[in-house]
């Protein structure tokens, strides 16, 4: 227990410094304070706490001026016009119907521009507008188990992105669209003479002879794959990329927040991104590592 002078009261605490070779002052009012200790910041805390940002444009008068911009815009009018996904109408009055997005790879760099017309699905009301919009992904159970048997086995797993997927179905922009997508992506796994299992509608296998397999998991517009025999595969992805527009991303290396580092002598996964992003989140980056919870004494 110790006395405060300032507010007059005693007060219990762990933090004493007992110093026997004074005395107290009782006739002294005036108190002598120490101001605390001024520290600079490490540059590497200012560092690691700016935040990353990215400016999109938000109308089209901006857009315009911007080629990378048009070239996005060009490229979604031509998927639109293919899959016939659009009927023209005039613009609502004060409505901004076009909507971009920068998409960055696993290390933050950048990746593609997207620009979007768009539904404004969120206006739709439910059985007014639509009824169903639960769209099946795979669990990330599935996922794991797909990797263990790919490093079992000692094959390789690929993946495939659909850089439209939603322009694929009749229902773009509005809510029901992932559901649409999944049901057309499944109808034509089924036509190909996939098996779809059982208890994880998102796999599909087909096989060929008697040891030639291929496995392909679905994840809304992610497509991952394993197989034993590439000829079965390149016929395959030939055939699915005449049907979707599809970017082949080769190895898997990157997926729902996983790094996939596939090696001669085995698949090894980890989170390393993640892990430092919520460091970084909650400024602990650069901290550093105890054995235990309290230091001891």
């Amino acid at each position: 227990m110790k006395l405060n002078p300032i507010i007059k009261k005693f007060m219990i605490s762990r933090d004493v410094e007992f110093n026997e070779s004074v005395s107290w002052n009782w006739e002294e009012e005036k108190v002598e304070r120490k101001k605390p200790e001024q520290r600079t910041r490490s540059l590497e805390d200012i560092y690691e706490t700016c935040n990353f940002i990215t400016i999109e444009p938000e109308t089209f008068e901006v857009m315009v001026k911007e080629e990378i911009w048009r070239k996005a815009m060009e490229e979604e009018i031509k998927t639109i016009e293919k899959n016939k996904t659009w009927e023209l109408i005039d613009r609502p009055q004060d409505k901004e119907i076009i909507v971009y997005k920068t998409k960055f790879n696993h290390d933050r760099s950048i990746q593609k521009y997207k620009a979007r017309l768009v539904a404004k699905g969120y206006s739709q009301q439910p059985g007014i507008d639509y009824n169903e919009t639960f769209a099946l992904v795979a669990r990330l159970d599935t996922i794991k188990a797909l990797i263990a048997l790919v490093a079992q086995n000692k094959w390789r797993i690929y993946q495939l992105g659909v850089k439209f997927a939603f322009l694929n179905g009749d229902k773009y922009g509005l809510k029901q669209a992932p559901r649409a997508w999944n049901s057309r992506v499944g109808k034509y796994f089924i036509n190909a003479s996939f098996r779809r299992s059982k208890s994880e509608p998102t796999l599909y296998t087909k096989t060929q002879g008697n040891s030639d397999i291929l496995i392909f998991s679905i994840y809304v517009d992610d497509l991952i794959y394993t197989e034993n025999n590439e000829e079965i595969i390149q016929e395959f992805k030939e055939d699915m990329m005449k049907t979707f527009e599809m970017s082949d991303l080769g190895l898997m290396h990157y997926f729902l927040g996983i790094e996939i580092n596939q090696e001669e002598d085995g698949i090894f996964i980890c989170q390393k991104k993640y892990i430092k992003n919520l460091l970084k989140k909650f400024k602990m980056y650069g901290c550093k590592t105890m054995a235990t919870p309290l230091i001891n004494q």
